[in-house]
Protein backbone atom coordinates (compact mmCIF):
# COMPACT_ATOMS: atom_id res chain seq x y z
CA UNK A 1 0.00 0.00 0.00
CA UNK A 2 2.84 2.40 0.79
CA UNK A 3 4.40 1.79 -2.63
CA UNK A 4 1.02 2.38 -4.26
CA UNK A 5 0.60 5.64 -2.34
CA UNK A 6 4.09 6.90 -3.28
CA UNK A 7 3.64 5.94 -6.95
CA UNK A 8 0.30 7.72 -7.02
CA UNK A 9 1.75 10.82 -5.38
CA UNK A 10 4.57 11.01 -7.93
CA UNK A 11 2.23 10.55 -10.89
CA UNK A 12 -0.26 13.11 -9.55
CA UNK A 13 2.55 15.63 -8.98
CA UNK A 14 4.07 14.97 -12.41
CA UNK A 15 0.82 15.50 -14.33
CA UNK A 16 -0.10 18.52 -12.22
CA UNK A 17 3.30 20.06 -12.90
CA UNK A 18 2.76 19.51 -16.64
CA UNK A 19 -0.48 21.51 -16.29
CA UNK A 20 1.39 24.28 -14.41
CA UNK A 21 -0.59 23.75 -11.21
CA UNK A 22 0.87 24.91 -7.85
CA UNK A 23 2.89 22.10 -6.28
CA UNK A 24 1.81 22.84 -2.70
CA UNK A 25 -1.84 22.69 -3.71
CA UNK A 26 -1.25 19.41 -5.54
CA UNK A 27 0.19 17.86 -2.38
CA UNK A 28 -2.65 19.28 -0.26
CA UNK A 29 -5.26 17.76 -2.57
CA UNK A 30 -3.53 14.39 -2.61
CA UNK A 31 -3.26 14.21 1.18
CA UNK A 32 -6.94 15.15 1.58
CA UNK A 33 -7.91 12.47 -0.94
CA UNK A 34 -5.75 9.93 0.92
CA UNK A 35 -7.46 10.80 4.19
CA UNK A 36 -10.90 10.38 2.58
CA UNK A 37 -9.86 7.08 1.00
CA UNK A 38 -8.84 5.47 4.29
CA UNK A 39 -11.64 6.90 6.44
CA UNK A 40 -14.55 6.19 4.11
CA UNK A 41 -12.97 2.99 2.81
CA UNK A 42 -12.93 1.70 6.37
CA UNK A 43 -16.49 2.88 6.97
CA UNK A 44 -17.61 1.08 3.83
CA UNK A 45 -15.93 -2.13 4.99
CA UNK A 46 -17.53 -1.88 8.45
CA UNK A 47 -21.00 -1.39 6.97
CA UNK A 48 -20.65 -4.44 4.72
CA UNK A 49 -19.08 -6.65 7.44
CA UNK A 50 -21.05 -5.41 10.43
CA UNK A 51 -22.07 -8.85 11.71
CA UNK A 52 -18.56 -10.27 11.42
CA UNK A 53 -16.82 -7.47 13.30
CA UNK A 54 -19.04 -7.55 16.38
CA UNK A 55 -18.58 -4.58 18.72
CA UNK A 56 -17.41 -1.02 18.19
CA UNK A 57 -13.90 -1.82 19.43
CA UNK A 58 -13.39 -4.35 16.61
CA UNK A 59 -14.78 -1.89 14.06
CA UNK A 60 -12.31 0.79 15.10
CA UNK A 61 -9.31 -1.51 15.40
CA UNK A 62 -7.72 -1.64 11.96
CA UNK A 63 -4.73 -3.65 13.19
CA UNK A 64 -6.63 -6.52 14.82
CA UNK A 65 -9.53 -6.46 12.33
CA UNK A 66 -8.06 -5.10 9.08
CA UNK A 67 -10.22 -4.44 6.04
CA UNK A 68 -11.00 -1.74 3.51
CA UNK A 69 -13.70 -1.18 0.92
CA UNK A 70 -11.53 -0.03 -1.95
CA UNK A 71 -14.49 0.90 -4.15
CA UNK A 72 -15.92 3.23 -1.49
CA UNK A 73 -12.46 4.64 -0.81
CA UNK A 74 -11.83 5.41 -4.48
CA UNK A 75 -15.20 7.13 -4.89
CA UNK A 76 -14.62 9.17 -1.72
CA UNK A 77 -11.15 10.25 -2.88
CA UNK A 78 -12.60 11.30 -6.23
CA UNK A 79 -15.36 13.36 -4.60
CA UNK A 80 -12.87 15.12 -2.31
CA UNK A 81 -10.53 15.94 -5.20
CA UNK A 82 -13.44 17.22 -7.30
CA UNK A 83 -14.48 19.57 -4.49
CA UNK A 84 -10.88 20.62 -3.91
CA UNK A 85 -10.42 21.41 -7.61
CA UNK A 86 -13.64 23.41 -7.61
CA UNK A 87 -12.47 25.50 -4.66
CA UNK A 88 -9.08 26.09 -6.34
CA UNK A 89 -10.89 27.02 -9.58
CA UNK A 90 -8.84 24.61 -11.66
CA UNK A 91 -10.15 23.04 -14.84
CA UNK A 92 -12.21 20.31 -13.17
CA UNK A 93 -12.57 17.75 -15.96
CA UNK A 94 -8.93 18.05 -17.02
CA UNK A 95 -7.80 17.58 -13.43
CA UNK A 96 -10.13 14.61 -12.97
CA UNK A 97 -8.57 13.00 -16.04
CA UNK A 98 -5.19 13.28 -14.32
CA UNK A 99 -6.73 11.84 -11.17
CA UNK A 100 -8.09 8.88 -13.17
CA UNK A 101 -4.59 7.95 -14.35
CA UNK A 102 -3.25 8.40 -10.81
CA UNK A 103 -5.92 6.15 -9.28
CA UNK A 104 -5.39 3.56 -12.02
CA UNK A 105 -1.71 3.40 -11.14
CA UNK A 106 -2.49 3.20 -7.41
CA UNK A 107 -4.81 0.25 -8.10
CA UNK A 108 -2.08 -1.57 -10.03
CA UNK A 109 0.33 -1.45 -7.08
CA UNK A 110 -2.51 -1.98 -4.59
CA UNK A 111 -3.67 -5.13 -6.37
CA UNK A 112 -0.14 -6.54 -6.34
CA UNK A 113 0.04 -5.79 -2.61
CA UNK A 114 -3.23 -7.64 -2.03
CA UNK A 115 -1.91 -10.71 -3.82
CA UNK A 116 1.28 -10.68 -1.75
CA UNK A 117 -0.62 -10.20 1.52
CA UNK A 118 -3.64 -12.43 0.96
CA UNK A 119 -2.70 -14.70 -1.91
CA UNK A 120 -6.34 -15.39 -2.80
CA UNK A 121 -6.31 -17.06 -6.21
CA UNK A 122 -7.62 -16.58 -8.77
CA UNK A 123 -9.42 -13.46 -7.47
CA UNK A 124 -6.37 -11.33 -6.65
CA UNK A 125 -4.60 -12.36 -9.87
CA UNK A 126 -7.65 -11.34 -11.93
CA UNK A 127 -7.71 -7.98 -10.14
CA UNK A 128 -4.02 -7.42 -11.05
CA UNK A 129 -4.67 -8.15 -14.73
CA UNK A 130 -7.77 -5.96 -14.78
CA UNK A 131 -5.89 -3.10 -13.06
CA UNK A 132 -3.05 -3.27 -15.58
CA UNK A 133 -5.47 -3.23 -18.52
CA UNK A 134 -7.36 -0.39 -16.87
CA UNK A 135 -4.20 1.67 -16.37
CA UNK A 136 -3.12 1.22 -20.01
CA UNK A 137 -6.55 2.12 -21.39
CA UNK A 138 -7.11 5.14 -19.14
CA UNK A 139 -3.60 6.47 -19.88
CA UNK A 140 -4.14 6.10 -23.63
CA UNK A 141 -7.54 7.78 -23.45
CA UNK A 142 -6.14 10.75 -21.52
CA UNK A 143 -3.38 11.13 -24.09
CA UNK A 144 -5.38 10.60 -27.30
CA UNK A 145 -9.02 11.57 -26.58
CA UNK A 146 -8.73 14.76 -28.67
CA UNK A 147 -8.26 12.61 -31.76
CA UNK A 148 -11.40 10.50 -31.18
CA UNK A 149 -13.81 11.79 -33.83
CA UNK A 150 -16.73 9.86 -32.30
CA UNK A 151 -16.16 11.64 -28.99
CA UNK A 152 -15.61 15.09 -30.45
CA UNK A 153 -18.90 14.85 -32.34
CA UNK A 154 -19.92 18.23 -33.70
CA UNK A 155 -17.69 20.10 -31.25
CA UNK A 156 -14.64 21.84 -32.69
CA UNK A 157 -12.54 20.48 -29.81
CA UNK A 158 -13.08 17.29 -27.78
CA UNK A 159 -13.94 18.02 -24.16
CA UNK A 160 -11.86 16.83 -21.21
CA UNK A 161 -13.26 14.21 -18.85
CA UNK A 162 -13.30 11.06 -20.97
CA UNK A 163 -10.43 9.39 -19.07
CA UNK A 164 -12.21 9.79 -15.73
CA UNK A 165 -15.47 8.48 -17.17
CA UNK A 166 -13.71 5.46 -18.72
CA UNK A 167 -11.97 4.80 -15.40
CA UNK A 168 -15.25 5.03 -13.48
CA UNK A 169 -16.93 2.70 -15.95
CA UNK A 170 -14.17 0.08 -15.79
CA UNK A 171 -14.13 0.10 -11.98
CA UNK A 172 -17.92 -0.27 -12.00
CA UNK A 173 -17.76 -3.17 -14.48
CA UNK A 174 -15.21 -5.05 -12.36
CA UNK A 175 -17.09 -4.66 -9.09
CA UNK A 176 -20.35 -5.40 -10.89
CA UNK A 177 -18.95 -8.79 -11.86
CA UNK A 178 -17.72 -9.42 -8.32
CA UNK A 179 -21.10 -8.44 -6.88
CA UNK A 180 -22.99 -10.72 -9.27
CA UNK A 181 -20.77 -13.67 -8.28
CA UNK A 182 -21.33 -12.82 -4.60
CA UNK A 183 -25.09 -12.38 -5.21
CA UNK A 184 -24.95 -8.90 -3.63
CA UNK A 185 -27.93 -7.53 -5.52
CA UNK A 186 -28.04 -4.15 -3.79
CA UNK A 187 -24.49 -3.52 -4.93
CA UNK A 188 -25.35 -4.81 -8.41
CA UNK A 189 -28.11 -2.22 -8.72
CA UNK A 190 -25.89 0.59 -7.41
CA UNK A 191 -23.02 -0.29 -9.76
CA UNK A 192 -25.35 -0.68 -12.73
CA UNK A 193 -26.67 2.81 -12.01
CA UNK A 194 -23.09 4.15 -11.75
CA UNK A 195 -22.15 2.52 -15.07
CA UNK A 196 -25.22 3.91 -16.84
CA UNK A 197 -24.50 7.35 -15.38
CA UNK A 198 -20.97 7.28 -16.81
CA UNK A 199 -22.31 6.32 -20.23
CA UNK A 200 -24.95 9.07 -20.15
CA UNK A 201 -22.37 11.68 -19.14
CA UNK A 202 -20.16 10.64 -22.06
CA UNK A 203 -23.12 10.93 -24.40
CA UNK A 204 -23.96 14.31 -22.92
CA UNK A 205 -20.47 15.61 -23.62
CA UNK A 206 -20.67 14.61 -27.29
CA UNK A 207 -22.69 17.36 -28.94
CA UNK A 208 -23.73 15.31 -31.94
CA UNK A 209 -25.11 12.51 -29.76
CA UNK A 210 -26.92 14.99 -27.53
CA UNK A 211 -28.56 16.67 -30.54
CA UNK A 212 -29.56 13.29 -31.98
CA UNK A 213 -31.19 12.19 -28.73
CA UNK A 214 -33.09 15.46 -28.37
CA UNK A 215 -34.26 15.24 -31.97
CA UNK A 216 -35.39 11.64 -31.43
CA UNK A 217 -37.44 12.68 -28.40
CA UNK A 218 -39.05 15.53 -30.34
CA UNK A 219 -39.96 13.25 -33.22
CA UNK A 220 -41.38 10.71 -30.76
CA UNK A 221 -43.63 13.34 -29.20
CA UNK A 222 -44.81 14.45 -32.65
CA UNK A 223 -45.69 10.87 -33.58
CA UNK A 224 -47.56 10.37 -30.33
CA UNK A 225 -49.44 13.64 -30.88
CA UNK A 226 -50.76 12.46 -34.24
Amino acid sequence: MMLAWVAGLYWWWKMGRDENLPEISLFDGYFLATFAFFIFGRVGYVLTHFAELGGWAEMMSILSKPGMSYGVGIVSAGVVIAKFVQVKEWEIWRTLDSLAVTLSLVLVFGSIGLLLNRGELPGDAIWIVWSLIQFVIVTMVRKNFRFYTWYKGENSVAQDGLAMLVFSGMVAVYYLGVSIIAANWWMVMALTLALLTSILIVMGRVRGVKVSVVQWLRNKKKREGK
